[in-house]
């Protein structure tokens, strides 16, 4: 469907620098649809080779584990608006390696195979970016198979607060998570239960290491966290 006029394919990291003719040309190939918060957006047994631009809202990756001691849902990374998503089947036409759902509501443009070839290969800047994107995202599950091997449930939980937490603006050696995500994202996260997330904050607290407020957190011994993190 298309509301247009209002949706644009501007504020897509990948296309900076497209002339804007051509990303107007773009925009008419694409299929413009919005999503509901925690609507699927892709399914990972759907072997359609679309690839996709995200362009408002944010969303996440997840793969479902269906079966076993450690059944549930894991979540492989965050999408932010202007990210584009879905190259990998499009690229190898071998469907979908994971599914994608909106953390919000979504608006998300799809863009053929074939077309997002031709993009490809009349744009090699774009094609620079795209091997640059992959190879984040191979380090990204590089250490995330690491710690899923090596490190136990705490141990990733802690490694998911420094992930998110930034230096504080105007107090020396504290850190903060501004907006905490609450127990059971934190938990498909680091492969665990929200239980499990709840005690291990909550013993944070209790120890002096961190402090929460309302839905932010402050980290006031990040050495320490860290080193509980190892």
């Amino acid at each position: 469907m298309s509301d247009s006029g209002t949706w644009t394919l501007a504020g897509v990291t990948m296309l900076a620098d497209l002339p804007q003719d051509r990303v107007r040309a773009l925009e008419t190939k694409c299929v413009w649809r919005r999503f509901d918060k925690d609507a699927v957006i892709v399914d990972r047994n759907n072997q359609s080779t679309e690839m996709y631009f995200l362009v408002s809202g944010s969303a996440r990756v997840v793969h479902n584990v269906e079966s076993g001691e450690k059944a549930g849902t894991i979540t492989f990374a965050t999408l932010a608006n202007g990210v584009m998503f879905g190259e990998i089947a499009a690229l190898d036409g071998k469907g979908r390696t994971a599914a994608v759902v909106g953390n919000e509501e979504c608006v998300v443009a799809s863009l053929s195979a074939q077309d997002f070839r031709e993009l490809l290969r009349d744009h090699g800047f774009i094609a620079l970016r795209l091997l640059e994107r992959f190879a984040s995202i191979i380090r990204l599950l590089d250490n995330r198979v690491t710690d899923l091997s090596l490190l136990g449930p705490d141990q990733r939980i802690y490694n998911e607060l420094m992930r998110l937490a930034r230096p504080a603006t105007n107090v020396d050696g504290i850190w903060v998570i501004d907006d905490l995500p609450n127990h059971q994202e934190i938990a498909s996260w680091a492969n665990t239960t929200r239980e499990t997330v709840a005690y291990a904050i909550g013993n944070l607290a209790r120890r002096g290491i961190v402090e929460r407020r309302h839905k932010t957190l402050y980290i006031r011994d990040p050495k320490m966290l860290q080193n509980l993190s190892r």
